[in-house]
């Protein structure tokens, strides 16, 4: 039990609920939102939520097939390092310690 209360992430949820409960109670007692107000605004993040995964599941395989090549900025490094070993003298040692 006490490894799980110093787990960042369990500290973070608990920190959360804890913030977003009081921001509906807030708006609830203070400007006066009605309860329904709220509980609808909760379901349907609920639902929004869920869509983005459903959608993230989905387009997840097409985004795969695209990322069938090394991303770009490895790229790069790669372009890079090669230039860098063909501005390099090999009959030289280069000084690069200074």
């Amino acid at each position: 039990m006490g490894k799980l209360l110093r787990d960042p992430l369990f500290r973070r949820f608990v920190s959360a609920s804890f913030f977003a409960g009081a921001f509906v109670w807030v708006a609830v007692s203070y400007f006066g939102v009605e309860l329904d107000v709220v509980w609808v605004f909760l379901t349907l993040s609920f639902v929004f939520v869920g869509a983005m995964v459903v959608a993230g599941l989905l387009l997840a395989p097409v985004v795969r097939r695209f990322n069938s090549k090394p991303p770009l900025l490895a790229r790069l490094s790669e372009e890079m390092a090669s230039e860098d070993a063909e501005q390099v003298n090999p009959g030289e040692p280069s000084d690069r310690s200074s």
